[in-house]
């Protein structure tokens, strides 16, 4: 079974995009439309992704209740990835009422547009975290930068019974010369925590106009080299890999970077570790 565990939906001119600046829409791409459950479907069947992790996209309240009330009666969607402000006073309220659906697994913390470099180590987002680790069945996504990974090891630490996962391995600009050394030294920190996942997602994007398998492979084989198989989990990031190319090209390519997997491993990094870490049915 393969399970792509970052994927977006959204209606252009209506969700709420908290990540889409003017200058992104005046700039324009081909994952500037609206993606729905149709086009969702027509991606996935390039390749023959079976289950899905639907992602935020949207921050209002109301985008989140739309999208979790859409995924119920869809059967691809596996699992679904909410967003709140945990920082926010009322969060824990808004947690309650996203709790009710289904396929609702957690929510996603995300600091990749907010310039302080301590953010994470705030007392008010660290208190957000902690009343949602108190939840059951709940995980969280991470959507990071490199330079957030330092206080990391103090969530989990906090949080030892709330699974994380990093979005995108803190995006590596696998194409600049020089990145990987930085890169490596922040994300080794993370290994002594086994709550921790990480998705091999978005990387394409972020690779420069000519994204290629040997621009990723460098970062791929430290994360199976440093966590293992059973830590990794593939994501596409669609519709937003589409800047890079299609969606069987991202995933053709983000697979040929793993390089030679056994039935197992390939088996566990395209779907058992995904179905086992959001609880997928």
């Amino acid at each position: 079974m393969i399970v792509d565990t970052h994927h977006h939906l959204w209606l252009i001119d209506e969700s709420d995009l908290w990540w889409l600046t003017d200058a992104d829409r005046a700039a324009g791409g081909p994952h500037l439309n609206d993606f729905g459950l149709a086009e969702m479907r027509e991606a996935f069947d390039t390749v023959g992704t079976d289950r899905s992790v639907l992602v935020e996209a949207w921050g209002a309240e109301a985008d989140q209740h739309h999208w979790l009330t859409l995924a119920e009666d869809d059967p691809t969607i596996g699992a679904v990835v909410a967003s709140t402000n945990l920082a926010s006073p009322d969060a824990g309220a808004v947690i309650d009422r996203l709790r009710v659906y289904s396929k609702f697994r957690g929510l996603r913390l995300a600091s990749q547009d907010i310039a302080d470099p301590d953010h994470l180590a705030r007392e008010d987002v660290r208190r957000g975290v902690r009343e949602f680790a108190a939840r059951d069945n709940v995980s969280l996504d991470l959507l990071l930068k490199i330079d957030d990974l330092k206080d990391v090891p103090r969530l989990a630490e906090e949080n030892p019974g709330l699974p994380m996962i990093l979005n995108h391995l803190a995006k590596p600009q696998t194409s600049e010369s020089g990145y990987f050394i930085g890169w490596a030294e922040q994300i080794e920190l993370l290994e002594p925590y086994p709550q921790i996942h990480f998705k091999i997602s978005g990387m394409l994007t972020e690779a420069g106009p000519e994204p290629s398998t040997d621009l990723l492979r460098p970062a791929v084989r430290f994360m199976i080299e440093t966590f293992g198989y059973e830590r990794l989990m593939w994501g596409s990031d669609w519709p937003v890999c589409l800047i890079a190319g299609s969606y069987r090209h991202n995933h053709e390519t983000t697979v040929a970077a793993m390089g030679d997997m056994d039935e197992e491993q390939a088996a566990a990094f395209l779907g058992g570790n995904a179905i086992d870490f959001y609880r997928i049915e």
